[in-house]
């Protein structure tokens, strides 16, 4: 269960650090960009995640055709993953190029 919320815990994070970093004078609005893309990452993982157990609750308590729903969230959910640990954090280093950050 770690594994699966690490993702969101560490964009969580990032919100939490790319929210106070703004108000230091200096701070680029390409932070506000980052903090969206974040956000928004919490948003889809969090959906997804909740169709996959809403999905296995069906296959296991009502009929086991409704494993076949995981179809959509399962590779949703690994490309979501794949973005935020391998593409996320080159765009950072290029939004975050100033002196003092980090």
């Amino acid at each position: 269960m770690k594994n699966i919320l690490d993702p969101v815990r560490q964009s969580v994070k990032e919100i939490r650090t790319l929210w106070n970093a703004r108000r230091t004078e200096g701070a680029k609005p390409k932070l506000f960009g980052l903090i969206y893309f974040n956000l928004l990452f919490v948003f889809m993982y969090s959906v997804l995640l909740a169709f996959g157990v809403f999905y296995i609750g069906i296959g296991i308590f009502v009929h086991p055709n409704g494993f076949l729903g995981l179809v959509a969230p399962i590779p949703g959910l690994l490309v979501a993953y794949f973005i935020r640990m391998k593409v996320y954090p080159k765009a950072r280093e290029k939004a975050v190029k100033q002196p003092g950050w980090e």
